[in-house]
């Protein structure tokens, strides 16, 4: 904290805003020592406020959170939370296919393209999971170019007409 004059400045870390890497399992090696042990804690969401890691202040808020500590030279690092079990990530390209089947029969259906963009954008910031059985290559095959027409509605009979 700084003061000049009677007004008082505060310079507060930067805000932490990156996604947490992936959980990395039991055998987590220290990016510091290279110890492939260590210790883990759940931490709970935080809010707005400040929290002190490895000597350096950060800013919440932060999701739940694995803290990981180093058991040789106590190095902390936080981690995503593990993947439930029995589930695997899910490819961008069954994410993109599973995109365009869900928005099938609407005005306008996705184009492959479009969900490819989606599924890729979505996936930096989402960790999407399925079902460890889940078909591999699920979706694959022909995609129509074009969605199918609506039903024709039934023609109108003109009054005086034969049937």
């Amino acid at each position: 904290m700084t003061s000049t004059g009677n007004a008082a400045t505060v310079t507060l870390p930067e805000q932490s805003g990156e996604l947490l890497p992936p959980y990395t399992g039991e055998m987590s090696p220290c990016a510091k020592c290279a110890n492939p042990e260590a210790f883990t804690r759940y931490r709970p969401a935080l809010g707005h406020g400040l929290l002190e890691v490895n000597g350096v202040m950060t800013r919440g808020p932060l999701p739940e959170r694995l803290e990981r500590t180093c058991q040789r030279c106590d190095y902390q690092w936080d981690e995503a939370l593990a993947p439930a079990p029995g589930t695997r990530p899910a490819a961008a390209e069954e994410f993109a296919r599973a995109l365009e089947q869900s928005h099938a029969g609407w005005a306008l259906d996705l184009s492959p393209e479009c969900a490819e963009h989606m599924a890729a954008r979505l996936l930096e910031v989402m960790a999407v999971r399925v079902p460890l059985d889940f078909p591999a290559g699920w979706g694959a095959g022909p995609r129509p170019l074009f969605a199918a027409p609506p039903p024709a509605a039934p023609a109108a009979i003109e009054p005086g007409a034969e049937s």
